[in-house]
């Protein structure tokens, strides 16, 4: 599988891997390298990289941990591998994760970084006057009276609030603790006057007078005294004010206003976040410049970089910040505001993310992992992925792609295929009724039109019914949301911009099917995900044996009780969680891995019991149950969909995400009819060039039974393959490059 390395190169080395799909495999690949493991899936490239470099590493880090510090954090499965040597530690990086909740400031770390820049340097401006806010500290103070009122007499008072004590004790407990003076309502007066009790019932306002001195010739020792005096006293508040002209300035511990003096809450980092659940009153009054946080929200990076630049240190704490930003941009992120929904953005534009978060962070000795890379990105754009490809490799980490296309595997220093693993193979089906073009003459046609939507133009297209139709262009130049917000809601009478339809020649469709890989619940077995369940029960049910002991049809049924087994509840296996050590799996000793009941598995049907049904693969089930019409056809629909190798018993789980799109395909093909229509949405990407021909495959055979199939994707395979392509650009109407209503 690969080529013979010099031993003295720094390399991991894996031998004997029986992880999932592999069977002993063995390979070596080279550290601080570009390396490209490629093959179909179910050959195991994926499995290679993720299931075992990636959670072997995983494995590895969690076992350094102490026992408390891993509890409940899971990963501990022991792989199935002889040995892992040389292997740094992991990150995976699935480019097609379908997790997209958060905005791009949040995405790329940049927001908490901002926040945190914004409430140790920005200006708090208060809401009520427009002038500055600030808190000091003790030292802080003393210096600004200083520089501030340098030649002026001053007092340093403490504003007091008299509450519910008695003025005479009042009066003692001031007298005692050392002041010989008060300021009432703005007269000083000394605490051994006459009647000094009755003028302090009198007035409304009191401060106490901690002391009076020059600033500007103050020892600094005296000054510092006072301000902490006079906070002691009056919780942190402190008072300035000259004696000959009544200049005042206050020298508040608390967050107070230079111009009304109003104290506020002093906002944490945390309160300027965006979607924080208390909104800070303070939040849009933290200044950097003259912007907030929620103006530098709506900066593009580029913008938001040059406003830094502008109003920071160029060695201070936001040299980091505009580093990653400048990281950011150079990937072509820079024109994307810092509050732009994950979700709203193009698949590209992601994979960009992704890239630009890892640069970021700087680290080195790491094994970067990527899945779905090539396809996910414009043949325009692969230039700049493969060199910050190469970046993370000059900083010292060995990079991992999996299947990321021809562009890469040009690129990549080593190349490791897994074709020649795959043990069982899918035969080659011809396409049912003759079918091979997937043209289906006079099927009418699909007329939409609607005004500009961004980033494209405006849509006036005819779209040939029966066919497939391949939609191209850069990464964010509206493929996604022609198929997510003109075409699937105009046939849902949900429209909500304008857009309209019309069909011609054609009586219109029913069903509208959106295939992704998350379409069915995970960890279904495939014969049931493919309906084949009650029909094998009813073959099962119908046996000599179960029509002697009356067994009924469900009992044959794994997704109902009564015949599986009840301890493992046909799952053939069962799992402990074993705490701090390694998670245990064992075949289930009730059964045996059987998954059914030993008295009901004794029933056959042509010689086969319903156990050794579940391991069949749906080559062999199709040539077993030819007779069975109904389950044929199910079957022959999910070889067409190159899926034969697949074990019926087998959970979805398992499988792979090219595999799982066309089992998808596989459950909608003998139903499908000329009133349907089937978008995908990149469904290519970063899949084998075997996977893609397959999918072209079972794409062919759902035009040929009279669907529309409408696909968004760079794969050059796949856009070849079509009836007819629409290109997109940025800012132009989509044009209908092909097919044979291009001319019309």
């Amino acid at each position: 599988m690969s080529p013979t390395h010099d031993q003295s190169i720094p390399s991991i080395q894996v031998l004997d891997a029986n992880e999932g799909v592999l069977r002993g495999a063995s390979i070596r690949i080279r550290r601080n390298a570009l390396i490209c493991l490629r093959g179909p899936a179910g050959a195991g490239a994926r499995t290679m990289a993720v299931d075992v470099l990636v959670a072997e590493s995983r494995r590895k880090y969690l076992l350094a941990l102490a026992p408390g510090e891993r509890a409940g954090l899971g990963g501990l499965e022991q792989v199935a591998v002889e040995s892992i040597s040389g292997l740094p530690p992991a990150v995976h990086v699935d480019c097609r994760s379908h997790r997209r909740d958060g905005n791009l400031g949040r995405a790329l770390q940049l927001e908490e970084s901002l926040c945190q820049l914004l409430h140790d340097e920005g200006r708090i401006q208060c809401p009520l006057c427009g002038e500055s806010c600030r808190a000091l500290s003790a030292d802080a103070a003393a210096r600004l009276v200083a520089a501030e009122m340098p030649e002026e007499r001053c007092l340093f008072l403490a504003p007091y609030s008299r509450g519910t004590v008695d003025d005479r004790e009042l009066v003692a407990e001031i007298r005692g603790a050392g002041f010989a003076r008060l300021r009432l309502d703005g007269q000083v007066v000394r605490l051994d006057s006459p009647n000094v009790e009755a003028a302090v019932t009198a007035c409304s306002k009191m401060e106490i007078v901690v002391d009076r001195l020059q600033p500007g010739t103050a020892l600094s020792s005296r000054l510092l005294e006072a301000v902490r005096n006079a906070r002691a006293v009056s919780g942190g508040r402190c008072l300035v004010e000259a004696i000959d002209t009544g200049r005042q300035l206050w020298l508040n511990q608390q967050l107070t206003c230079t111009g009304c003096a109003t104290i506020h809450p002093r906002p944490t980092p945390d309160d300027l976040l965006s979607g924080h659940a208390d909104r800070h009153p303070l939040s849009d009054g933290v200044l950097l410049g003259d912007t907030s946080i929620t103006g530098m929200r709506r900066m593009t990076l580029d913008e938001l970089q040059a406003h830094l630049e502008r109003w920071t240190r160029a060695d201070g704490p936001a040299a980091e910040l505009r580093h990653r930003m400048h990281i950011a941009g150079r990937l072509g992120l820079g024109g994307l505001p810092l509050e732009r929904q994950v979700a709203h953005m193009a698949d590209g534009e992601r994979v960009r993310m992704a890239l630009a978060r890892c640069l970021s962070t700087g680290l080195m000795g790491m094994l970067y992992v990527f899945e779905g890379l090539g396809g996910l990105m414009h043949a325009l754009d692969l230039p700049d992925l493969v060199q910050a490809l190469r970046q993370l490799v000059d900083h010292g980490n060995t990079v991992v792609v999996v299947n990321g296309g021809k562009a890469i595997r040009e690129a990549a220093d080593q190349v490791v295929d897994f074709a020649a693993n795959q043990t069982v193979g899918s035969p080659e089906v011809a396409p049912a009724g003759g079918c091979v073009s997937g043209r289906n003459a006079g099927a009418g046609l699909l007329h939409l039109t609607a005004p500009a939507l961004p980033p494209s133009g405006p849509v006036d297209l005819l779209l040939p019914m029966g066919t497939l139709i391949a939609l191209a262009g850069p990464s964010g130049s509206g493929k996604t949301r022609f198929i997510d917000d003109l075409l699937l809601p105009a046939l849902k009478g949900r429209a909500r911009h304008g857009q309209s339809l019309v069909f011609r020649g054609h009586r219109g469709l029913v069903r509208a099917l959106c295939i992704d890989d998350t379409s069915s619940r995970p960890d279904v077995a495939v014969l049931l995900h493919l309906g084949l369940g009650e029909g094998i029960a009813r073959l099962f049910a119908a046996s000599p044996v179960a029509q002697r002991r009356g067994y009924p049809l469900e009992w044959f049924r794994l997704d109902a009780p009564g015949g599986r087994c009840t301890r493992c509840e046909g799952m053939g296996v069962l799992h402990y969680d074993m705490d701090f050590l390694e998670d245990l799996t064992i075949s289930c000793p009730q059964c045996q891995g059987r998954r059914f009941r030993e008295d009901v598995d004794e029933a056959t049907v042509r010689g086969y019991r319903i156990s050794e049904v579940l391991v069949q693969t749906v080559e062999t089930a199709a040539q077993w149950l030819q007779r069975e019409r109904s389950l044929g056809k199910r079957l022959d629909a999910a070889l067409r969909c190159g899926l034969g190798h697949l074990p019926l018993g087998s959970g979805t789980g398992s499988l792979e995400r090219a595999e799982r799109l066309r089992l998808q395909l596989a459950r909608e093909l003998p139903r499908l009819g000329r009133r349907d229509l089937i978008t995908l949405d990149l469904p290519a990407a970063g899949e084998h060039e075997q996977d893609v021909e397959a999918l072209i495959t079972a794409l062919r055979a759902s035009t040929c039974a009279g669907a529309t199939v409408v696909v968004a994707d760079h794969d050059q395979l796949l856009l070849e393959a079509a009836d007819c392509l629409i290109e997109f650009s940025s800012g132009c109407s989509p044009v209908l490059q092909g097919g044979p209503v291009a001319a019309a």
